[in-house]
């Protein structure tokens, strides 16, 4: 394992699943929270990896970095040395599954980002009942502008790429920008940050958050609200209309 960790790219995680050990030494190995973090120690100390750039200005991505293992591109798309520098990696493969499976999930991460970057942002499509990572994209900030140019960039790159749907969270710069680029394109809100977002909206009003926890009948009444998202979709706002024009809205 400690070869591979310093002759691949592959993280701790990947290099201990790969690894094929024999059921009998198995058992005389360190806990995995130990294995992992020997592991990154020696590709520390072996300078595996670069040290992380000082800006988005100055720093040349080497070309080991710009491939997958089988030797072929996977950096598809840097747009150069600037405050609003994108990287956009993919294979050809996956723009060609993307064509054929147009109905898109899409995601921002911010809590794994690297280091000069705000956030990962990742399009996925259903293929065989399974998620497939299709598009991973190194973005500067989270503004519509820079979402409008990841997918134009996609577009320039694949012309033919025309997705009939999209599932996302809900930040307003992607969504704008999904319109923007692709204005026939039919947009779904994901119900898990649905939910997500109305419980930190509870958090964040003290006494709200624990009544909610105390209060059997007012945490029954805000899921009500989550239920929303299995209404038809021509129902809705009835719905909601007479959820909060209902007795117990109209006292509390």
């Amino acid at each position: 394992m400690k070869s591979q960790a310093l002759s691949s790219q592959d993280n701790p995680q990947q290099i201990i699943a790969s690894s094929q050990i024999n059921p009998f030494i198995s058992g005389a190995l360190p806990e995995l929270s130990n294995l992992k973090h020997t592991l990154r120690r020696v590709c520390q100390r072996n300078n595996c990896a670069p040290p992380n750039p000082p800006s988005l200005f100055n720093f040349e991505i080497p070309e080991k970095y710009t491939l997958i293992k089988n030797g072929r591109r996977f950096l598809q798309y840097d747009s150069g040395s600037s405050d609003d520098r994108i990287l956009i990696f993919f294979t050809k493969e996956n723009l060609e599954l993307m064509i054929k499976c147009n109905n898109w999930f899409v995601d921002g991460t911010f809590k794994s980002s690297p280091i000069l970057f705000t956030q990962i942002y990742t399009i996925h499509v259903l293929t065989a009942h399974l998620l497939t990572s299709t598009v991973y994209a190194l973005l500067p900030n989270k503004s519509q502008n820079t979402y409008v140019s990841l997918l134009n960039q996609l577009k320039k790159i694949k012309p033919t790429l025309l997705p009939k749907s999209i599932m996302s969270d809900f930040e307003m710069g992607s969504i704008n920008a999904f319109k923007e680029v692709f204005p026939n394109l039919k947009q779904k809100g994901c119900h898990f940050h649905f939910s997500q977002y109305i419980w930190r909206k509870i958090l964040q009003i003290e006494y709200m958050a624990r009544k909610y926890i105390s209060d059997f009948t007012f945490s029954l009444q805000v899921r009500l609200l989550l239920a929303l998202a299995y209404v038809p979709e021509n129902h809705v706002i009835d719905v909601f209309e007479e959820l909060i024009d209902s007795q117990y809205y109209t006292d509390n």
